[in-house]
């Protein structure tokens, strides 16, 4: 009776440490969730969601299209019985700019007399031709001589040198110019009252008709 007892409890013993009897470990971890700390997962998925949602919030590059550029000439050149006013302040802010063959104030601090007027009237959004000769053939004829009683401030006009049109500047007024006139003097305002502009102008243009 001992002996069927002792063998009893051996057996019971035997397999209750038998290793086949332990819990099998999950062979696809993925399926056993619980495996995975919920405070740690529920922080991984809102870093996650937060990245997505900031990915989108980078600042994009500028296009060309979405620019606004201001218009530093604020100044509207149709608007005529200002437009005398405003050439004079406007042409006069660069006296004294240096005198250069070819040169343009659009590019360069130098200056040619063609290049000037040209300059100074893109300023208002007026194209004109580059050459003395060529601007001499636009706008209208204001006169052929010198009657300062029919001309305004703004008007071009166009001196011959040699039988052609070389040389152009702008009116102020009051029997003056300005112009680029020589290396020496650049960008200067000229009393018009000299027999050298006298004997040589070629014709006067009016570009704004003033009303």
């Amino acid at each position: 009776m001992v002996k069927r007892i002792l063998s009893s409890a051996v057996m019971t013993l035997v397999l209750t440490c038998s290793p086949h009897q332990a819990l099998p470990f999950p062979s696809n971890p993925e399926k056993n969730k619980s495996l995975t700390c919920p405070e740690t997962l529920s922080k991984t998925n809102q870093a996650r969601k937060s990245l997505k949602a900031n990915h989108t919030r980078w600042p994009q590059p500028e296009s060309k299209s979405d620019r606004n550029p201001v218009d530093p000439r604020q100044n509207n050149a149709s608007n005529a019985s200002n437009f005398h006013d405003l050439i004079v302040t406007r042409s006069k802010a660069f006296l004294n700019a240096s005198y250069l063959r070819g040169a343009s104030l659009k590019n360069s601090s130098a200056t040619d007399c063609s290049g000037f007027v040209q300059f100074i009237y893109r300023e208002f959004k007026i194209d004109l031709p580059r050459s003395s000769a060529e601007q001499a053939q636009v706008g209208k004829v204001v006169t052929r001589h010198l009657d300062f009683s029919k001309l305004l401030p703004g008007d071009l006009l166009f001196f011959r040198q040699g039988g052609q049109v070389r040389h152009a500047g702008i009116y102020l007024g009051d029997g003056k110019m300005i112009h680029a006139s020589t290396r020496r003097y650049g960008v200067i305002i000229s009393d018009l009252r000299q027999s050298y502009y006298e004997g040589n102008l070629a014709v006067v243009k009016r570009i704004i008709e003033m009303e």
